[in-house]
């Protein structure tokens, strides 16, 4: 019987089997028979509802794939807007038919599933949608009826812009339903949508930037009377919970809204983040918090409904990974109203305890159209709890702390934004240093005493002292403008920082003190690229809001082995100019120095030097020998006095181009000393080596030049022991070299068989008529040079350089003038004349012509 009964049952399931098999390959050969109809009757009967034209690309019908639903699949379908732009582009949009429509007339359309599309929503600014594409509905002679129960968007990018109204909105439908009788006049909508909110604004404001969206909605939908009944509405952003109910009534040209919402869970960071300008990333609250509130009236595009929210917080918390201390203890209540009559809001008693510190605040801003301020704040902020705020992973540690003492600020907004304005509002309080030091880049920054008070818009500061790297400094003066700087927009370019200040250093270590704020090259290149897609075009640069002089009295500074003392002058900010003027002892002599750094995105610096009786082997010894080992501190000695104007530049991330630095350059040596340099032992065939290798000069003076890594040294004489010389050439930085000389050979003979003179006296000309003159060229590098004999080589270069040496004289003298020093070449005042001393002969003007005759190289032994 077990095994008949066996048999029945495979028997039963096999005709099942075999039946199911053949309905299935009826409704496949069906629905490929009816594919083409049921696709162009739909498509057809859609564009004749439409005002714009819809393109299919391709269509697949199925009596299997949404059963008990027939399905249409419309493959990468595009739905032209109003404007001949793409609205929709949807690579499947899916209808869904009752089935037994299928053998009558109309098709009736139950639901409807767009996937992996883009939406486009747009208003310009004369109130024309591009999304008004529907023909006034016939209710006669239709063939398709569309009986919509239920609408699913899955994966679609939706833009919405609004010119009228200046709205802006960019998101990414995860996934969203809508379920309900569409085409009853009254119905119950349920929907549930996830979504990411890619940001949304407002005339210029943005909320909600990257935010994750969840909503639950029960509506009550009559669409007779254009009314919306909130049964349930759960909205989630991000850890934000909230409870909508209530009413919106459609008008012509607005919404008539009365709601109620309540917090059933907020975090209090997270619930600032939706809001412009975040700036408490990373926070985190806790604690019993509290919200709700109303929003009833009109809105339109010219009214606004009123608006009602009360807060409170009792025994929070607010923490941070950026926070080494959570603020703890946290109560404050807080009240928000805005509508016809009046709009404010008031928090009159915020509390609570910073690393064990107590700390009060209260706000209250009056009319929130034109916002009057009443701000008051009092407390320590331990630095120890908060230094990671700064976001500088330079600093590794922090102690002290800063004092609040009493700080309020009272006026309007647009007073405190307004240079002009800002005497209308009132400030008062203190910033107080109490044993504040840092650890930066491993040195101590400490500040141990001092103070900013605060006296309307005066900001007076009251010793305070910095003790960083090596160096010790008391700054002392005032500062105006401080909150129109801070509240700096588009709007108010005007403002500047303006003080007068004093500085004074009993030491100051400049190239430690420089090194605790430079920056590697690599992270200013990825905060320039950050700036560049975040605000670096709506704030400046905290340089271009300075305007002010900083008097300087410095005992005793450094740089690298480079010592001065006694230096007096002032440091001032200019918007984005440093300017540097003062005097300082430094070498055994004087400097003076007057400079500008431009501190664009391009950094340029235009000085003035003039350095007086520098002790020359001492000069050597500070600066390192200049990088170069032909001539040394230990082989050099004499007073040195020169004229510098310098022209240098750096790239945007403070990397010095060599190739632009432009120098001119005024030189006199007296009383010169070179001993032992080995380049000129190479002279020993016409010179004693005994005198080459202790070399005094009686008074040497040039002016030089350098630009494109070239230093250019003009046509001058030498008036020494050893040899009368007369020199010109070049010096690459590669120390790539070209120096020509000319020397007489009387002198010569005579140098070859004179006694050794202890004395070092100069020698005495022997001939001045050019008759016996010898001529010479020495190119090549520092380590592989060649001499050779070439008259034509030499006075050519003789000539050219003595012409340098006056438009270099010309360019400084502009330079002294506060003129463009780099001017062309033939910019010079042409009839400014320059005299020659009268010890001096110009080299370049010969004392007799000689014979125009080709020269023939000729190079000498033992070079």
């Amino acid at each position: 019987m077990q095994a008949k009964t066996k048999k029945t049952w495979q028997k039963r399931l096999q005709r099942f089997f075999l039946v199911l098999g053949i309905v299935c390959l009826c409704l496949v050969i069906i629905a490929y028979c009816l594919e083409g109809i049921i696709g162009k009757k739909i498509i057809a009967e859609v564009q004749n509802n439409l005002k714009t034209e819809i393109k299919v690309e391709d269509v697949s019908f199925s009596l299997i794939r949404s059963f008990p639903y027939a399905s249409l699949d419309l493959q990468n379908t595009t739905i032209q807007g109003t404007d001949k732009q793409n609205l929709l582009k949807a690579g499947v949009l899916r209808l869904k038919i009752n089935i037994w429509s299928l053998f009558s007339e109309p098709l009736k359309i139950k639901a409807v599933v767009i996937q992996n599309g883009a939406l486009l929503l747009k208003t310009n600014a004369a109130g024309k949608t591009n999304y008004d594409i529907s023909k006034p509905s016939k209710s006669e002679g239709n063939s398709v009826s569309f009986l919509l129960e239920k609408a699913t968007l899955k994966n679609i990018v939706l833009g919405y812009q609004n010119q009228k109204t200046q709205q802006d909105l960019g998101a990414t439908i995860k996934n969203a339903t809508f379920a309900g009788a569409f085409s009853d006049e009254k119905f119950i909508l349920e929907s549930s949508a996830n979504i990411i909110c890619h940001g949304y604004s407002a005339k210029g404001i943005s909320f909600l930037s990257e935010k994750n969206i969840l909503y639950d909605a029960d509506l009550q939908v009559d669409r007779i009377k254009g009314l919306y009944t909130i049964n349930t509405f759960d909205l989630g952003i991000e850890e934000n919970k909230f409870d909508i109910k209530g009413k919106v009534l459609q008008l012509k040209s607005a919404n008539n809204l009365d709601l109620t919402f309540n917090a059933t869970h907020c975090d209090i960071a997270s619930l600032l983040e939706i809001f412009p300008q975040p700036f408490l990333q990373d926070f985190h609250s806790a604690g019993d918090f509290v919200l709700k509130g109303a929003v009833k009236g009109i809105y339109s595009n010219d009214s606004y409904p009123n608006i009602k929210a009360d807060m409170q917080l009792r025994n929070g918390s607010v923490s941070s990974p950026r926070l080494n201390d959570a603020l703890e203890k946290v109560n404050f209540t807080a009240t928000l109203r805005f509508n016809d009559k009046e709009s404010f809001f008031n928090m009159p008693n915020f509390k609570g305890y910073f690393g064990n510190q107590p700390l009060t605040m209260s706000l209250d801003v009056k009319d929130l159209k034109a916002p009057f301020i009443d701000f008051k704040l009092d407390g320590k902020i331990p630095l120890s709890s908060t230094y990671n705020l700064l976001n500088n992973p330079d600093i590794n540690d922090a102690n002290g702390f800063l004092a609040l003492k009493n700080i309020q600020v009272s006026g309007n907004l647009e007073d405190m934004k307004k240079v002009s304005s800002i005497g209308k509002v009132e400030m008062s309080g203190a910033l107080i240093a109490e044993e504040v030091a840092l650890q930066i880049k491993k040195e101590s920054v400490a500040v141990p005493s001092g103070a900013l008070r605060f006296a309307n818009n005066t900001i007076f500061i009251e010793k305070i002292r910095l003790d960083a790297a090596g160096s010790q400094i008391l700054f002392d003066g005032n500062f105006h403008n401080l909150l129109p700087v801070i509240l700096d927009d588009s709007l108010h370019r005007d403002a500047t920082l303006d003080f007068r200040a004093q500085l004074f250093a009993n030491q100051l270590d400049i190239k430690r003190f420089t090194a605790l704020f430079q920056t590697p090259n690599s992270n200013q290149k990825t905060v320039a690229k950050k700036e560049s897609t975040t605000q670096k075009s709506q704030q400046r640069p905290l340089i271009s809001m300075l305007n002010g002089v900083f008097e300087a009295q410095i005992e005793h500074f450094s740089y690298d082995k480079i010592k001065g003392s006694d230096f007096e002058g002032f440091l001032g900010f200019e918007q984005d100019n440093l300017l540097l003027k003062g005097k300082v002892n430094t070498m055994g002599g004087t400097m003076n120095l007057n400079g500008r750094l431009a501190m664009q995105d391009n950094p340029n610096l235009s000085a003035i030097v003039a350095c007086s009786d520098f002790d020359t082997k001492t000069f050597f010894a500070q600066c390192k020998n200049f990088g170069q080992d032909v001539l040394k501190m230990d082989n050099v000695s004499g007073k040195l006095s020169t004229k510098l104007a310098i022209d240098a530049y750096w790239d945007k991330n403070w990397n010095f181009k060599d190739k632009d630095l432009f120098v001119l350059a005024y030189l006199n040596v007296k009383d010169g000393y070179m001993q032992n340099v080995k380049m000129l032992e190479d002279f020993s065939t016409y010179v004693k080596i005994e005198d080459l290798r202790n070399i005094k000069f009686t008074n040497l003076e040039n002016w030089f030049q350098i630009s494109n890594r070239t230093l250019r040294i003009p046509v001058m004489t030498l008036r020494n022991n050893a040899l009368n010389m007369t020199i010109s050439g070049t010096h690459s930085f590669e120390d790539k070299i070209n120096y020509n000389f000319k020397i007489n050979a009387a002198n010569v003979v005579v140098s070859r068989f004179k006694k050794f003179n202890p004395r070092l006296e100069p020698q005495e000309d022997v001939e001045r008529n050019g008759f016996l003159d010898l001529f010479f060229n020495m190119a090549g590098t520092i380590d592989n040079y060649k001499i050779q004999m070439s008259k034509k080589i030499v006075k050519a270069d003789f000539d050219e350089s003595a012409k340098l040496k006056r438009e270099i004289q010309a360019k400084l003298d502009a330079a002294e003038n506060g003129k463009d020093f780099q001017m062309s070449d033939n910019q010079y005042i042409e009839t400014q004349t320059f005299s020659t001393p009268k010890n001096k002969i110009n080299p370049s003007t010969p004392t007799k012509k000689t014979k125009n005759k080709e020269d023939e190289y000729e190079y000498l032994e033992g070079f």
